[in-house]
């Protein structure tokens, strides 16, 4: 099986250079496409998968890792606010 050339597909994800070979915090990932079972993800497949198309994608990240937060913050994919959700410092409730 050919690697596919990730270039174009990788631009659309934070750390356009390279294809992290874990994804900080990912406890699990899921990859569903029309007319197919859902397919586990490895973490190095996540980029691929979410600059995909076709179908989504389901992340399961601990929000308790601050690289996951981070890397959430800085997913162009993502709408602004659900990324500002992730980027905000949690505050004890008075």
């Amino acid at each position: 099986m050919s690697t596919p050339d990730l270039t174009a597909q990788q631009a659309r994800l934070p750390g356009v250079l390279y294809t992290p070979l874990a994804v900080s915090g990912l406890v699990c990932a899921y990859q569903f496409l029309p007319g197919s079972a859902p397919r586990v993800l490895e973490p190095a497949e996540v980029p691929l998968a979410l600059a995909s198309t076709d179908g989504w994608v389901w992340l399961h990240l601990s929000l308790t890792d601050r690289f996951a937060r981070s890397w959430l913050s800085e997913l162009p994919l993502l709408p602004e606010d659900a990324r500002e959700l992730f980027s905000a410092a949690d505050e004890p409730k008075a």
